[in-house]
């Protein structure tokens, strides 16, 4: 039996055909690979987004940087639960999308710009569409709190391999003791 959950393991270890060219199989992960530092570190950098924005491009760097790395790191796992498929699946098209827009923004098609004590994000004047004002900045910020909500759900709705065992092994006592 014991030969049955290592070969499983191999198998599912191997998918990448470059993980012995470019992964060590001497590394594992470490405390800090739990999906609750994602949280946490998507939620302080959702914060950090939303302060000292500036008119101009730089509030798009900063979503450039937080997207991609989320993207790429729902890229890194591949959930064998049904419901985590779908919730990775929308992840990653929720941080592609933000990659994406802070790519155009970045590229000068989006600015941002104080009217009257608001930040809006409005098109460019350079661009052809005229520079109509398309909404205020707070709408973007808050909207992109989907990210931290994306990964608090796919914190709660993992089973580590620990709570797996546990659950495999626990027997609810007889008589409600």
């Amino acid at each position: 039996m014991n030969e049955q959950k290592s070969e499983g393991l191999e198998k599912e270890t191997q998918k990448c055909p470059f993980s012995g060219a470019f992964l060590s199989p001497n590394d594992s992960p470490t405390a800090y690979a739990h999906l609750g530092w994602r949280v946490f570190y998507t939620g302080c950098s959702w914060l950090v987004i939303g302060l000292g924005v500036q008119e101009g491009t730089s509030f798009f760097n900063n979503i450039v940087l937080v997207s991609s790395a989320l993207f790429f790191d729902y890229l890194k796992f591949s959930p064998q639960n049904v419901t985590r498929k779908v919730v990775r699946f929308i992840s990653l098209i929720v941080t592609f999308l933000g990659t994406f827009f802070g790519i155009v923004g970045m590229a000068g098609v989006f600015i941002v710009k104080n009217i009257e004590g608001v930040l809006y994000l409005i098109n460019s004047p350079q661009h052809i569409y005229d520079g109509q004002v398309l909404l205020p900045l707070a709408f973007v910020w808050k909207g992109y709190s989907i990210n931290v909500l994306l990964t608090i759900v796919d914190y709660f709705m993992n089973v580590s391999f620990a709570e797996k065992e546990f659950l495999k092994n626990f027997r609810p006592s007889e008589g409600g003791h």
